[in-house]
């Protein structure tokens, strides 16, 4: 049997979004050594449609061919990321994460990114109703020890979305990488 790996679908963020990331990072790196933040690579940024599943060559290859499909009657939508802020919301803390009004474009590409994936059981996709709807950037992520201080400052990192991502996963003790499997415009 061969092995699976873990795939996603994600917006990337694009070059100059993660430079304003990463300066609001380095602002806040005290946030970073009171509490033992992992903070996100700049390549590892993006804006998660649809979570983690696992998948060998197979089901890669049936989900690249289901997310072309979605990605056919898809439009252009702005995403506007206005606050940083601990998340996700409703749940214990764990991450810092950015965001803003979710558009109705972002809940529409995502339910026809998971329509696709989901009438080809070849896929292997599993959707799990875990992940928030809102759409994100996780600027960091860390096992809280203690109560938190208050979190929510204003940004402005605002982009066209034109395409998503098929990513593969690799989990290493010191860090994640993620390789493109497939990208699809719009």
């Amino acid at each position: 049997m061969k092995k699976k790996c873990r795939v996603f679908v994600a917006i990337l963020v694009p070059p100059e979004i993660r430079r304003a990331i990463v300066r609001w990072q380095k602002e806040h790196a005290e946030l970073g050594a009171d509490w033992r933040m992992r903070w996100k690579k700049p390549a590892n940024l993006h804006v998660t449609l649809i979570g983690p599943w696992r998948a060998g060559n197979t089901e890669i290859s049936a989900a690249k061919r289901a997310l072309m499909r979605a990605a056919e009657d898809a439009q252009p939508f702005m995403l506007d990321i206005r606050k940083v802020q601990w998340g996700p919301p409703s749940m214990k803390p764990r991450l810092i994460w950015s965001a803003g009004r979710t558009p109705k474009a972002f809940g529409a590409l995502k339910r026809s990114i998971e329509r696709e994936l989901l009438s080809d059981p070849k896929t292997g996709a599993r959707i799990r109703g875990r992940f928030p709807k809102i759409a994100h950037i996780t600027v960091a992520n860390f096992k809280p020890n203690r109560r938190l201080p208050p979190l929510d400052e204003r940004v402005d990192w605002a982009f066209e979305v034109r395409s998503f991502a098929f990513i593969k996963s690799t989990r290493t003790s010191a860090s994640t990488k993620y390789r493109i499997v497939g990208q699809f415009d719009f």
